[in-house]
């Protein structure tokens, strides 16, 4: 079982023998209403299954030892989940260890339970995990922002999923950022249920949680070249106010991100507020898959019944999950939070709602361009012929035609293998991708019947 730190405050640096090349985490540092202090389970027979290269000098995972368990932090969020609040989700089997020297973030998924496993075992199969390794390589090598696996451990244990029991795995995952929009819906629950208990008992007043996140997030992610292009009014962060960059930034990463997951058919499959990275980046692949032909309605996830996060639906999800960060953030004093240097970016005033709703409402252009771009060029008008467009595209249709991105059933057949205790199978998978060596199999066979895919991560 997890358990707690010893001592309490927060852990200063990964406890794991190896582990020393990681920082301290500055969100648990600036923000530590939001991270709570925790230890993963031990894993005495644990051992590496794949180490990916490309982040080997990063986070060299080759020397951990998870056998006495490591410290870290589970980190507090809500999240509209099918579109359903959920007020108090958070990392129910993860744990945030620190960070590297860039400042990127090392996570363990798979390691636990935490104080928001919420019943669940938080633990984690090793097919799971692999599948989260082939499809966020998939996702890199195809130039699109991901969250990616530094490595996957074998737990040399077996857990219990769908009636069977498997393999279980951990990934180490590493993030630009971790913070979602749910991290900043929890902070305004939290900020207004410390107000009202403070008038209620007439206590000292606390400093708010919101408008130290604002702060930590201008600083560690929003960058005037996030927020800002040739054709914006804006030319920097200190042109608009802290609430209003965050805004402005997720509507342009956004728009950006979905983009690029139209042109190569990738359906999240899970897009809560909770799975939407504030730094742009993919992330949380559970449920996800690619499209075999173009199909707005297409859906893969056994839990999405009604198509909510449906192929074609993802710009307007994208765009609606950007809506509920603008409620989190609008009609409140940001300026009141106390900063913690004098790098801080400033917050000059409060967000008006007629504020927020003109910033997203430029979505939908942005994203109509961003769609061009990655088409490299403008898009076909309506009643215009698609195969012609599609044959004057030009390099841009060579560059789409050169992207490698694998079957769904081919990435099955690697978590197949990994349930019987295999990962070569993902492991070649993905360096057939890394070395420009895929070939594709072809389209499914006609009996194969419906893709279904769970959330086993």
């Amino acid at each position: 079982m997890a358990s707690s730190p010893d001592s309490p405050g927060s852990p200063s640096s990964p406890s794991a023998p190896g582990t020393q090349s990681l920082h301290a985490s500055s969100f648990a540092t600036q923000v530590p209403e939001l991270a709570q202090p925790w230890r993963s389970a031990s894993f005495p027979d644990a051992t590496l299954a794949i180490t990916n290269d490309d982040l080997r000098n990063e986070v060299p995972v080759q020397d951990w030892d998870l056998a006495e368990g490591m410290e870290g932090w589970a980190t507090a969020y809500s999240g509209h989940q099918f579109g359903h609040f959920n007020p108090v989700l958070g990392d129910g089997r993860a744990l945030l260890l620190g960070e590297t020297t860039n400042g990127r973030e090392v996570q363990l998924k798979g390691s636990g339970p935490t104080p928001f496993s919420r019943g669940g075992d938080g633990f984690g199969t090793l097919g799971s995990m692999l599948r989260e390794y082939i499809v966020s390589e998939i996702m890199h090598y195809a130039g699109i922002p991901t969250t990616r696996i530094a490595a996957v451990f074998r737990t040399g244990t077996e857990i219990l999923r769908n009636g069977r029991p498997e393999p279980g795995g951990i990934a180490v995952r590493v993030a630009s950022s971790h913070v979602r929009v749910g991290t900043f819906q929890f902070s305004r629950l939290l900020d207004e249920h410390e107000s009202g208990k403070q008038q209620k008992d007439k206590g000292k007043a606390t400093d708010p949680v919101l408008p130290r996140l604002v702060n930590y997030v201008l600083r560690t992610i929003v960058t005037d070249s996030s927020i800002t292009d040739s054709s914006s009014t804006a030319s920097s962060i200190a042109e608009l106010s802290g609430p209003a960059s965050i805004i402005t930034h997720a509507v342009r990463t956004q728009a950006s991100l979905v983009a690029s997951w139209m042109k190569v058919g990738f359906v999240h499959g899970v897009m809560n507020t909770d799975n939407m990275s504030l730094a742009g980046e993919t992330i949380d692949y559970g449920p996800c898959a690619f499209v075999d032909n173009f199909d707005p309605a297409a859906k893969f996830s056994s839990i999405d019944t009604a198509g909510r996060y449906a192929f074609g639906q993802q710009p307007t999800i994208a765009m609606w999950n950007i809506a509920r960060l603008a409620e989190a953030l609008c009609g409140t004093d940001l300026s009141l939070g106390t900063k913690t240097s004098n790098t801080d970016a400033p917050i000059t005033d409060v967000l008006t709602v007629d504020e927020a709703a003109e910033i997203l409402h430029t979505f939908p252009k942005l994203y109509e361009e961003a769609l061009a771009r990655e088409f490299g060029g403008p898009l076909p008008a309506e009643g215009e012929d698609l195969r012609q467009w599609w044959k004057e595209a030009g390099s841009a249709r060579n560059d789409y035609l050169e992207l490698a991105i694998p079957r769904n059933f081919e990435i099955e057949q690697a978590i197949e293998a990994a349930a019987a205790g295999d990962v070569s199978v993902g492991a070649e998978l993905v360096a057939s991708i890394r070395e420009k060596k895929w070939q594709d199999p072809g389209p499914p066979a006609e009996d194969a019947g419906p893709y279904v895919t769970y959330c086993g991560t």
